[in-house]
């Protein structure tokens, strides 16, 4: 990563220090990467499940739709609740300022788990 950085940002070819890169293979021994810990479907299940909706409805609607819905982070943070609208088996979400510069409605079926649907219309009803 430090060869292709320095490479690129300051056309220099570190390849030609032997020196240094031994010193840089030393100091990367025993080098662990960090592990991150990700949300699982039923650990995101389990949440929806078990948490107040009186707290968490808000956190529980923006996670189902970013795991579901077909919209960006950006996207995601500029959608407002009037932009979303139940028609039976389908939630139509109003995308605006998106990167495609296609201003068209989004679907989130039903298809999915009917429990995180219910969450998103219930977000909607309640605010």
């Amino acid at each position: 990563m430090l060869r292709s950085t320095l490479q690129i940002y300051e056309n220099v070819d570190i390849s030609v220090y032997k020196k240094l890169l031994a010193y840089l293979k030393r100091q990367n021994d025993g080098y662990v990467a960090k592990k991150y810990r990700v949300l699982s479907m039923d650990n995101v299940k389990e949440f929806s499940e078990k948490s107040p909706d009186d707290k968490f409805l808000f956190i529980k609607v923006v996670l189902v739709i970013a795991l579901h819905g077909p919209c960006r982070a950006e996207e995601l943070r500029l959608l407002k609740v009037d932009d979303v609208e139940d028609c039976g088996n389908i939630l139509v979400m109003t995308l605006h300022d998106t990167k495609s510069k296609k201003n068209e409605p989004s679907q989130l079926h039903r298809r999915m788990d009917l429990y995180f649907i219910n969450v998103v219309v219930a977000f909607h009803i309640f605010w």
